[in-house]
């Protein structure tokens, strides 16, 4: 009995030394790792609240523009170069006069509550932008009042315009309303809806409820990409950034939208802080009013170039932007598929500024301004209230007086600058910041007839600027148009009709809880979320084992 005893304990003995081997030799194989697991919330914090949450509305709130391209898509999307790609839109013909679009709809997308997208949807969104009653913008009614749409089938519609528009796809980026549940309601009557507040769109989130300070979004049901990480969005209202800021450090939130320049100083110091950084789709420049006789010099473009070398604008973004700008050398956006470096480019050179003055016959006087022919070189510059073109106008002006320039500045109103300046061609010249569409077209900015009722404040006539821009507006060859706005900006540059001093730069700060963000270019603030489903915060560990290679 002990000797059977004793043989069955070396047994198990051996066994033993045998798994612990087995399990050494096993957790030699592997390591574990960390990786991203479902769930979990992000939290962002928003200075300001949604008013209508509605893509016909939405133009009038910061937020509402934040907010709402999450939950609506258009028929067509723009990628960060400027370039057109279907969304709700299968795929859309172009017939040879390039004056009918024929869009055939996607017909595996579904509303969030579960009715299919359907061309009825397409039609009562246009037809309410097109009622003389709509509520919204005036200039999205004068423009779809002039397109015509016709429902083909219940998949495809047409659109029928008066002229050639290239840049007719940009139109069709605006988010789509539901028919079945906004039919009964007419365009006098949008802003009335309880649907502004209660939105049921095809967007990449789904809106799942509206509280005093908070809304929450969660995945949509047509995301059109991979399933995301986090569960929800739950988006935060605060007063002001200063309360937003604050509600940050006490943990309240986990992102802050759109950060103020004046806040970026000390953000900077959060260690806790991701920042990420877009140029946004806009540019500030100094318009130069060729069309007033009290300053018949500014249509000498040798004055309008030395203006232009005697303003650091490096250092205009590193002293009042803190960093968040890139000086702008043409009126195209630097990541659009428009735009081109080859151009003339005018350094920061108040020496060689002061030269061109002298060579153009503009004298220094004994009070150190500069005259021609019995006449002073002044310049008044108008700027609105808001603080930093304040700031930048009053650099500007010491600059322009450091070449003998005798120039002043004037703030006014933004309604009052728009208002009785730059539409009526009172000033001589005016700090104004340009917000750009998806598509490049500049023709509402620049031809020359647009000096009358249109956009072109500052009056330049050039005929050569003209024939390109009305080539960049007609043609349907890509390479053309292309070609004629390359053309435009070598002009341009040549001619100076305009300041172009910088674009601004949109500021985003994210928790580094928060893992996986990635913020690409942004056309629209909303483009932060491009990458949201990458995003996460909850981890799990998993083996990884080695290649047997």
């Amino acid at each position: 009995m002990k000797r059977h005893l004793y043989w069955q304990t070396i047994v198990a003995l051996l066994g033993a030394v045998i798994i612990v081997g087995v399990l050494g030799s096993v957790s030699h194989r592997y390591t574990m790792s960390v990786v991203a697991a479902k769930g979990g919330i992000y939290r962002e914090g928003i200075a300001g609240a949604p008013r209508y949450l509605n893509p016909l509305l939405a133009q009038f709130n910061q937020a509402d523009q934040d907010l709402t391209p999450l939950l609506f898509r258009g028929l067509v999307r723009v990628d960060e170069g400027g370039r057109y790609h279907p969304d709700l839109a299968r795929q859309w013909w172009v017939d040879p006069s390039g004056m009918t679009y024929t869009v055939a709809l996607r017909q595996d997308v579904y509303w969030h509550d579960g009715a299919p997208l359907v061309a009825d949807d397409v039609l009562y969104t246009v037809h309410t932008m097109q009622s003389p009653d709509f509520p919204g913008l005036k200039s999205l009614h004068d423009f779809w009042g002039n397109v015509q749409v016709k429902k083909l089938d219940d998949h495809a519609v047409q659109f029928s315009l008066a002229e050639p528009l290239a840049p007719f796809l940009d139109a069709l980026t605006i988010g789509i309303l539901p028919d079945h549940l906004w039919h009964n309601i007419p365009a006098s009557l949008l802003t009335k809806s309880e649907l502004n507040l209660h939105p049921v769109g095809t967007g990449p989130f789904r809106f799942q409820g509206l509280y005093r300070n908070r809304l929450v979004l969660v995945p949509g049901n047509f995301l059109g990409g991979e399933q995301p990480y986090l569960d929800a969005v739950h988006f935060y209202f605060y007063p002001d950034a200063y309360a937003l800021l604050a509600a940050y450090q006490r943990g309240e939130v986990d992102g802050v939208a759109d950060i103020p320049l004046s806040l970026l100083p000390e953000i900077k110091h959060f260690d806790d802080m991701q920042l990420f950084f877009g140029i946004r789709s806009s540019y500030i420049s100094v318009l130069l009013n060729q069309q007033n006789d009290d300053v018949p010099y500014l249509r000498d473009r040798r004055v309008r170039r030395a203006l232009l070398m005697a303003i650091n604008r490096q250092g205009l973004v590193d002293d009042l932007l803190n960093g968040a700008g890139v000086v702008a050398e043409t009126p195209f956006l630097p990541y659009n598929w428009a735009y081109t470096n080859d151009i003339r480019h005018y350094a920061y050179d108040p020496k060689e500024a002061a030269q061109i003055l002298t060579q153009a016959g503009w004298q220094e006087m004994d009070d150190g301004v500069r005259a021609k022919d019995g006449r002073r070189l002044s310049i008044l510059l108008y700027t609105d209230d808001l603080p930093l073109h304040v700031a930048v106008g009053q650099a500007l002006v010491a600059a322009w007086n450091d070449i003998g320039v005798d120039a002043h500045m004037k703030q006014v109103s933004f309604a009052s600058l728009l208002g009785e300046h730059l539409s009526t061609h009172r000033f001589q010249a005016a700090l104004v910041r340009w917000d750009l569409s998806g598509d490049p077209d500049p023709y509402p900015l620049w031809h020359s007839t647009q000096i009358d009722g249109g956009q072109n404040y500052g009056g330049w006539r050039n005929r050569y600027a003209d024939e390109e821009l009305e080539i960049g507006r007609r043609t349907t060859d890509f390479q053309k148009r292309v070609q004629a706005y390359h053309h435009f900006q070598d002009i341009f540059a040549q001619e100076v009709p305009a300041l172009l001093l910088y674009y601004p730069v949109y500021t985003y700060g994210v928790r580094n809880t928060v893992r996986g963000v990635r913020v690409g270019t942004m056309t629209r603030p909303a483009d932060r979320f491009h990458f949201f489903s990458q995003w996460y915060v909850a981890e799990k560990r998993v083996p990884v084992f080695p290649s047997n290679r």
